[in-house]
């Protein structure tokens, strides 16, 4: 059957609607199964995009890993000190994915490093996570991390790509050409040739937060427009792999950024935002995680409080030796990233995946 393209307001599921909240209910071990394919799912941006949720990992529960979800690796590990791995090689997804920037350092003071509690929480795990109860039993799903804390289009050191190793971890300027444009297109098609049967889904994008401060913000819905076009055109050949049926309607998804940055830059973030929100004929989606003035979601304090019931401690416990930056609020908390970050995205998958007579549960 030839998928429908869609356009306009993404149209409502006849599913459930994807849980947006911390799944406490069951943390039993998931269930081995043989996949015969995977759901490829990149993951772009900067800080927000990534692993930069300050509350403690929980490997053994919140964040258990699934066998059903790898991602693609980067480092020489698949975790701190554990086994090694290649480039690119397909290896489990956890908390702290292999994204361009290393965040397996940032451990939080009370973290058991021998109970796999390293660096940060971020939200990819979570989503797919959130969508495999709405997939085939026989599928899975490819992560591809390739987000950089601080990167721009504006701003930023270029760095430097290598086909063996992706993008250098000093890349902090996306754009057409830029390392880290080249480091989400390789990786994307190596995700696709592992097998033929592999399916491009979307890509989840966060970025804008260090363009808002630059002078020249007003380039970046240009500059992001200009990269997406190019993007869908190198994956041309790969059209008939793609979930929305051609590669120029692959569904880019833009992820909001938290409060600080809409109350601190209003006007520019009306801007990069805005264009977000405005190109749904071009298969641009925007995913609003809360609304305008409300509060809740980030790495201040006191907006991630402990819960000693599930032995979650939140980001309170950090300090200037092992935080992410003092800015605490400009990055979505652990819970957050768990909850309503990793469902909002979650659901406009499977709504459009539905919505494309795609074979869904």
């Amino acid at each position: 059957m030839k998928k429908r393209i869609f356009q306009g307001k993404i149209p409502c599921v006849n599913a459930h609607p994807v849980d947006n909240k911390v799944n406490y209910g069951d943390l039993s071990l998931p269930e081995e199964r043989e996949v015969d394919f995977w759901y490829v799912l990149p993951l772009a941006g900067q800080s927000n995009a990534m692993s930069y949720g300050e509350g403690l990992p929980l490997p053994d529960s919140l964040d258990r890993p699934d066998p059903r979800i790898r991602q693609l690796a980067r480092r020489a590990s698949v975790t701190p000190g554990g086994r090694r791995c290649s480039y690119n090689e397909i290896i489990p997804a956890d908390h702290c994915l292999h994204d361009v920037q290393d965040m397996s350092i940032f451990n939080h003071p009370r973290a058991i490093l021998e109970k796999g509690q390293y660096g940060c929480v971020g939200q990819g795990l979570h989503i797919a996570k959130k969508m495999l109860p709405y997939l085939p039993d026989n599928a899975g799903i490819l992560l591809v991390p390739c987000s950089r804390g601080g990167a721009a289009f504006t701003s930023g050191d270029t760095g430097s790509f290598s086909p063996c190793s992706g993008a250098s971890s000093d890349s902090m300027r996306w754009g057409i050409n830029m390392p880290l444009y080249f480091d989400l297109v390789s990786r994307t098609k190596a995700a696709l040739d592992f097998n033929p049967r592999n399916r491009l889904l979307a890509v989840c994008w966060m970025q804008g937060e260090f363009d808002l401060m630059s002078e020249h913000y007003q380039e970046q819905p240009r500059l992001f427009n200009d990269m997406v076009d190019a993007f869908r055109g190198e994956l041309q050949d790969y059209s008939e792999r793609c979930n929305s049926g051609n590669s120029y309607t692959v569904p880019w998804l833009c992820g909001d950024t938290t409060w600080y940055w809409k109350t601190e830059y209003p006007e520019t973030y009306a801007c990069i935002y805005g264009n977000y929100r405005n190109q749904l004929e071009r298969y641009v989606y925007f995913i609003k995680f809360q609304d305008e003035q409300e509060r809740g979601l980030t790495n201040e304090p006191e907006e991630d409080r402990d819960n000693p019931e599930y032995g979650y401690l939140g980001s309170g416990w950090r300090t200037e030796s092992n935080w992410t930056t003092p800015l605490r609020s400009s990055h979505f908390s652990s819970q957050a990233r768990r909850g309503v970050v990793a469902g909002g995205f979650a659901n406009v998958i499977i709504r459009l995946m539905e919505y494309s007579d795609n074979i869904l549960k």
